[in-house]
């Protein structure tokens, strides 16, 4: 990833977990989701809404991971192209 993009995810990142607020949404199963940073700032989602922040948040692992994978150029220049979307609409949110 190019090194504008790296830190923007950081910044990003950091930034959905200090702004992260409690939610009083309950079910019966899901995934826990734990996320920190370097400095020490974590936050934790069960099964969040896809649209939610703490979704949002979740489908940018889930697409570094993905890009951690890839090995081509055209798929490396597809995921960065995605990840960079979807930061555009973290920040909107």
């Amino acid at each position: 990833m190019s090194p504008a993009l790296v830190r923007r995810v950081e910044q990003i990142y950091a930034k959905t977990i200090a702004n992260a607020k409690q939610s009083t949404q309950m079910g019966l199963d899901g995934t826990s989701y734990i996320f920190s940073t370097s400095n020490g700032a974590c936050g934790l989602a069960w099964s969040p809404d896809p649209k939610s922040q703490n979704g949002r948040l979740v489908e940018l692992l889930q697409h570094l991971e993905k890009h951690a994978g890839l090995s081509t150029q055209i798929g490396l220049q597809r995921s960065e192209k995605s990840v960079a979307e979807l930061l555009r609409t973290m920040e909107r949110d």
